[in-house]
């Protein structure tokens, strides 16, 4: 097999991980929204024994991920695997929490008010970076403007004094 198709290979099997993976915190996040919000009791358990379902699924999948890349070749980024690591372990806590648990609602309600504020910290993050960049792309305009103006300014005052020297 030649390298570069094992390579092409081995990042699209990657690449679908990563979509899988994605439709599957999807569902995650939504069974828990809807957990919460259910206000029949027998439906709400139904929908915390899915959260819990979906969750082991989710954890026995990260499993299966990281084993397979983890296998042959060591040119997958290790920053990827510990990323993978990571989130298996939150799960796995996330589960025994939920299952422990006397009010499974409340747990589930902490449990999803921790990832919100996880992505709005990232998200506030991003504008912080943004608004820096634009204030210093202003700064950087003013300062090219002011630089051409004053240039233009000595030019012009040369021109008027340089008859007068003559």
């Amino acid at each position: 097999m030649d390298v570069k198709a094992f390579e092409k290979a081995r990042a699209d099997k990657l690449n679908g991980y990563k979509k899988e993976y994605e439709e599957k915190k999807r569902d995650y996040t939504i069974t828990v929204d809807a957990a919460i919000q259910e206000a029949d009791p027998k439906q709400q358990n139904d929908l915390i024994q899915n959260v819990l379902s979906i969750n082991s699924e989710l954890s026995d999948f990260l499993r299966t991920v990281i084993q397979d890349i983890s296998q042959g070749d060591s040119k997958i980024n290790s920053q990827t695997i510990s990323n993978l690591n990571a989130d298996l372990i939150k799960y796995q806590k996330e589960f025994q929490a939920v299952k422990q648990s006397q009010d499974k609602i409340k747990t589930l309600k902490i449990l999803q008010a921790t990832n919100s504020g996880l992505a709005n910290t990232a998200l506030t993050t991003y504008y912080i970076y943004l608004s820096v960049i634009g204030i210093l792309v202003l700064i950087f305009v003013y300062l090219t403007i002011s630089a051409s103006w004053s240039t233009s300014m000595f030019e012009r005052m040369s021109k008027v004094l340089q008859p007068e020297l003559q």
